[in-house]
């Protein structure tokens, strides 16, 4: 049901989200933060990936980098995409990744 009733609006808004305001971005990073731990996307390898690879860009713009809530649930969503994925389709993230959450939780 969510797959066919929002995922679509909300991918349109993660693609766009240099263009949101903080609170919309944390919606959107929300959304698919529930949509991996709560659907059976968690199984779409690709799908999980490309969240992660989005995930990743969010940190590195310069409007969003910094704010604490966009950090905080960009770690957790990674947390959520690593334990969805496949060991050997996270590794490409984990470096990065785990700098991430090792700096947001220090």
């Amino acid at each position: 049901m969510v797959d066919s009733s929002s995922k679509n609006y909300w991918a349109l808004q993660l693609q766009s989200f240099a263009s949101l305001t903080e609170e919309e971005l944390l919606d959107v990073l929300c959304f698919f933060c529930d949509f991996v731990d709560n659907t059976s996307i968690s199984k779409d390898v690709a799908v999980v990936s490309q969240l992660t690879e989005k995930f990743l860009e969010v940190l590195s713009h310069k409007d969003f980098g910094e704010s604490d809530l966009v950090k905080h649930t960009v770690a957790y969503g990674l947390g959520a995409f690593a334990h969805a994925l496949p060991r050997e389709a996270y590794q490409p993230f984990v470096a990065r990744s785990a700098g991430i959450v090792k700096a947001i939780t220090m």
